[in-house]
């Protein structure tokens, strides 16, 4: 990328949603004009782009009828932050995020206040502005996956198919996702979708042999070919799909799973009360060695709480004020061993 967007891609990262103010932005009895926009490719004075889906987001715009001794670009938030100053176009708007902002041409003959974080409307001096163009940003981002069981960099997992043990698969979802829709997906590895779970754990212990991927997608309204028997290849729309987690499904007889810890009994874990209101306490008295672990996970697989106890046995609890209604997922482990439990707050 052009030296000149680096700024501007950091600095869009703080964009917001809102009106824009009518005002004027000219100084009096000054013989500048900051011309006209339009988009390059039309007359439109809007246009809509997916920022954070990897593709370069290059916004071109044509000038007309600008005069004054010096001139530069200004893009600016909805309420008129200035975010970059640029010399000239086009501006790269991708991986700015979900949001807003407005392009401008500013021309001068001196100014003061055309720095970023100050706003549009307190220029002084003797310049005018252009109109703008206005640029939505369907900010997407699917985050990272990781199997729980494993930490942050565990994504290769083997299970031991048609066992008839369950094989619950613990996933995590780093918390920089962004996207107004989310689904899981799964597929082969030659990206035809299985199945389209509503969240993990995942147990794919009566699916066969073979290899399968599960990945974590952030999208903009208007998706399409996300069905069971489509090809993930063939998504289109404002999409994210985050890494992929590889699942090995063996059904040898000498098989060795990794992919999970040998479960806790379930009486060694009990929730109570469910639904939980402000807290919810763990009764884990049977458990007798070792550090416990409990991480609280939302339906969508991202770990919300994490709370570690020097001892192994008692009564634990957890504080679920800040969190919203809805369902959730508790993680117990202890000495190498996991159970995880469904819970209402």
């Amino acid at each position: 990328m052009h030296a000149l967007y680096a700024p501007l891609r950091l600095c869009l990262l703080l964009l917001s949603a809102g009106t824009v103010p009518f005002f004027s932005l000219s100084a009096q009895d000054c013989d500048v004009d900051g011309g006209s926009l339009t988009l390059t490719d039309g007359t439109r004075q809007d246009t809509t782009i997916c920022a954070g889906d990897g593709q370069d987001d290059l916004i071109d715009v044509t000038l007309t009828g600008a005069a004054g001794d010096s001139s530069v670009y200004v893009i600016t938030n909805d309420s008129l932050e200035i975010l970059a100053l640029a010399a000239a176009p086009p501006f790269n708007l991708e991986g700015a995020g979900d949001g807003t902002c407005l392009i401008w041409h500013l021309s001068f003959d001196s100014v003061g206040g055309a720095t970023i974080g100050a706003r549009a409307d307190s220029l002084t001096g003797c310049f005018d502005l252009s109109d703008s163009i206005r640029v939505v940003r369907n900010g997407v981002n699917a985050g990272r996956l990781a199997f729980s069981a494993g930490g942050d960099t565990d994504t290769t997992a083997t299970i031991c198919a048609g066992d008839t043990v369950a094989d619950p698969l613990g996933v995590t979802l780093s918390d920089d996702t962004v996207g107004a829709n989310r689904a899981w997906v799964i597929t082969d590895t030659l990206l035809n979708i299985l199945a389209l779970p509503s969240g993990p754990p995942f147990d794919l212990n009566d699916a066969g042999p073979g290899v399968c991927y599960i990945w974590y997608l952030a999208f903009a309204d208007g998706l399409t070919g996300a069905a069971v028997n489509a090809n993930a290849a063939d998504l289109g729309g404002c999409f994210d799909l985050s890494n992929p987690l590889t699942v090995v499904r063996d059904t040898s007889a000498g098989c060795v799973s990794t992919s999970v810890s040998p479960p806790l009994d379930p009486d060694q874990v009990i929730l109570f009360p469910n639904p939980a209101r402000e807290m919810l306490f763990i009764d884990l008295a049977r458990l007798t060695s070792g550090i416990t672990t409990l991480a609280v996970y939302d339906a969508t697989g991202r770990q919300l709480l994490r709370q570690q106890e020097r001892a192994a046995n008692g009564r634990q609890q957890l504080d679920l004020s800040g969190l919203p209604a809805g369902t959730y997922f508790l993680r117990v482990t202890n000495d190498g061993r996991s159970l995880t439990r469904r819970f209402i707050h």
